[in-house]
């Protein structure tokens, strides 16, 4: 299986998690900029760096969080382990606590 491929397949799974929890979900297809995934609901948007296993690497995560201009927009980070996501958010300089989503986001509550 292809880099681009497992990183799509970990793409979806974070945008259909995203989706239970209410939020539209935009992909940016092929993404070279620093958010993989653009999350929307009717309080926030939330801009995500996604890869596989691993967190986004320092000059990733510093891109990601220069997003955050809006006091609506909140940059998060996303990875899958073993299928399930996993969320943090970014730090400058060292690596992202992972936290649970409800903690970062706030999703429409009844799911």
């Amino acid at each position: 299986m292809s880099t681009a491929r497992k990183g799509r397949d970990s793409e979806w799974v974070i945008r259909n998690f995203l989706e239970s929890y209410g939020y539209n979900v935009l992909r940016a297809r092929g993404s070279k900029g620093p958010a993989d995934l653009m999350a929307i609901n009717e309080w926030e948007v939330l801009v995500l760096a996604v890869r596989k296993e691993r967190w986004p690497s320092p000059a990733d995560r510093k891109r990601l969080m220069g997003l955050e201009r809006n006091p609506v927009v909140r940059a998060m980070v996303a990875r899958t382990r073993h299928g399930e996501p996993q969320f943090a958010i970014p730090f400058h300089g060292r690596s992202p606590v992972l936290t649970p989503f409800d903690e970062i986001a706030h999703p429409r509550r009844e799911r």
